[in-house]
């Protein structure tokens, strides 16, 4: 299980930062109207 965690990380480390960027922003934005 770790190791395909690792995988994962090492294949999408970047993307999941953006996605989690654009979700975090989007919480904000509907919280915020």
């Amino acid at each position: 299980m770790e190791h395909t965690e690792c995988i994962w990380c090492i294949g999408h480390t970047h993307r999941a930062y953006i996605t989690q960027r654009v979700y975090t922003v989007s919480v904000f934005t509907q919280s915020g109207i």
